[in-house]
């Protein structure tokens, strides 16, 4: 009994390993020619891969990832899947099927047009955002939301802001797609669009002049790092914007559900806009401090703090027992958006309304330091600011409410009666 549980425990590493070879070629189905950049990837999850320029595929499957089919997706074709055990051995050629199925171009009215960038036109100096492959065949995608307004606008470019990049130069595939508020829906050009650049830190134009594509309304603008044949590492740092304007998103494979992130992408279109359009507002840099209402000076901590108080979309004053009441740290990088996803959720009756309390500094400068001072409750040595979390919670807990109080009069002394269900959050 001893020596077969012995065979057993020298077999089970090797069965571990066990892996499946998938390789082969892409080609259109209906000209035979070799297709690049199509995405690869066993269903529902594990390996990914890309073709190359000669069409050609190859990557290795763990049996343990107990996938059951192998996809095949490019813009302008028709995504299909084919079993894992068709992959039992050998090289296949895959015919991918042209999808032709491309918006009717819109009717541009009016003659007198000017070039104009919609979108995020602005990054922060302190934010940026690595965008750095694992492996040299992965993808990186990032997405973000622009409204290019009510009227259809020919796109001339898309504009991404590089922060920073070791690269000399760097493939991109651009896509636009719809968006339903929420997430990037299907695309809206069924093209593949691949520009290749030299790279330097500051705004990147990619043009799609000779394109002719023509855009309304809510989008979704999605920008890729493909790999190279050398197979070096690739990464960039990315401009980013801290609140203001539509969310971005993020995604490491094409079979893979949108992430979406708490900043917005330096990324905007360059379009073409009739002549006399009202100009976009200035961009605020932290768009938080737009809600503060007060500005306590801390007893404890011997600092001030920005408040800002976010109420339920319906506020009634006589609600029976009050709200729930939200204390939320980090609010000038977050309070727009948890105070617009709270709502979100009470329309939708997955959470009761709720009032926020937003905590913040000054600027964004001061909370990129000072949380280190205010979050952390022991002295290190590496962290020389750390050790003020008694002060800053005897900040929270003795003087903020009776600070409001002195200072908002009536609401907000209807306000402390409705603290009967409170909730700390501190956002990571």
């Amino acid at each position: 009994m001893r020596a077969c549980t012995t065979v057993l425990l020298a077999l089970l590493p090797f069965a571990l390993l066990a892996q499946r070879r998938v390789e082969g070629r892409v080609v259109d189905a209906t000209t035979g020619e070799p297709l690049e950049y199509v995405s690869i990837g066993s269903m529902p999850s594990g390996a990914f891969t890309l073709s190359h320029t000669d069409g050609s595929f190859a990557f290795t499957m763990p049996d343990s990832l107990l996938v059951d089919s192998v996809q095949f997706a490019l813009l302008g074709f028709i995504r299909i899947a084919f079993p894992v055990q068709l992959w039992s051995g050998g090289s296949f050629e895959v015919r991918l099927l042209s999808s032709a199925r491309e918006l009717e171009p819109a009717q541009v009215v009016g003659d007198l047009r000017e070039e104009r960038d919609l979108g995020n036109r602005s990054h922060h100096l302190l934010f940026n955002y690595l965008l750095k492959a694992e492996r040299p065949d992965q993808l990186i995608e990032i997405a973000q939301a622009i409204d290019l307004g009510p009227f259809p606008v020919p796109v001339r470019a898309v504009n991404l802001f590089i922060s920073d990049t070791a690269m000399d130069s760097a493939t991109f595939r651009i896509g636009f797609r719809g968006f339903d508020g929420e997430r990037p829906t299907g695309p809206l050009v069924e093209r593949v669009l691949v520009r290749r650049l030299a790279l330097a830190p500051g705004w990147l134009r990619l043009g799609l002049e000779d394109e002719h594509i023509v855009l309304q309304g809510p989008i979704v603008v999605t920008v890729e790092v493909l790999p190279t044949v050398d197979a070096k590492p690739r990464y960039l740092s990315v401009g980013i914007r801290l609140g203001g304007g539509g969310p971005g998103f993020d995604r490491r494979s094409t079979f893979d559900e949108w992430i979406r992130m708490p900043h917005r992408y330096s990324i905007n279109v360059t379009a073409l806009v009739p002549k006399g359009r009202a100009d976009d507002a200035p961009e605020d840099p932290d768009p938080y401090l737009r809600s503060v209402d007060v500005r306590p000076w801390s007893l404890a901590v011997q600092d001030s703090f920005a408040i800002a108080f976010g109420l339920p979309e319906r506020y009634d004053p006589a609600h029976p027992g009050g709200y729930p009441t939200v204390y939320l740290m980090d609010a000038n990088l977050y309070f727009n958006d948890v105070l617009e996803t709270f709502r979100k959720e009470a329309r939708k009756g997955a959470m009761p309304p709720v009032i926020l309390v937003g905590v913040g500094y000054r600027d964004i400068a001061a909370m990129d330091s000072l949380r280190q001072r205010d979050y952390l409750f022991p002295s290190s040595d590496s962290v020389p600011s750390s050790g003020g979390g008694e002060r800053f919670l005897a900040f929270l807990r003795e003087q903020l409410v009776p600070y409001a109080m002195r200072h908002r009069g009536p609401f907000i002394r209807w306000l402390l009666r409705a603290l009967r269900s409170t909730t700390w959050l501190a956002a990571r």
